[in-house]
Order: structure tokens, then sequence, then C-alpha cells
């Protein structure tokens, strides 16, 4: 069975804060095969957490794929060179 779609995720992050989870900041990504980076700090309103409270990903099109996998899921961060 063929892709329907190009897999696409949205993953939304928010705080502490009880309004955070409805203005939630969130990036859009294409899943293939394989390793995949995703560069949270690359985004302000990730960068502007003192904690993230809630992490949430979701599958853009239904369509696109039957089933996914997710393995060794892990938040790492940057070292700074100066």
């Amino acid at each position: 069975m063929g892709r329907r779609a190009t897999p696409r995720f949205r993953l939304a992050w928010w705080g502490d804060q009880p309004s955070a989870a409805a203005a939630a900041a969130n990036l859009t990504f294409t899943a293939d095969d394989g390793v995949l980076i995703v560069p949270l700090d690359a985004y302000p309103r990730w960068l502007t957490l003192e904690r993230v409270h809630c992490l949430q990903l979701n599958l853009v099109d239904p369509n696109a794929c039957g089933a996914f996998g997710i393995r060794n899921a892990a938040l790492y961060q940057r070292n700074n060179f100066r």
C-alpha cells in the first residue's frame, strides 16, 4: 500500500500558564524513515519557557499513513560555544 499523502506532523508545546494551552506554540515538519532531529530551540516561544508542561504531537493529515512509530524520543540542549 503506497503513501496517500506526505506525512506531516504538528508539534505543539506550552508551559505552566493556564491560558498557554490555547495559544500553544507549534511547528510543522515532514517525517520520513530514519532519524529526525527537530530543533525546538530555533523557535523563540520555546526559549521563553521556564518549564515545559506539555508536548503534543499530531498527524496533520490522518490519511497520510496507516501507522507510524516513535522510538528513543529525547530532549537535548545545545552547547553554546564562546
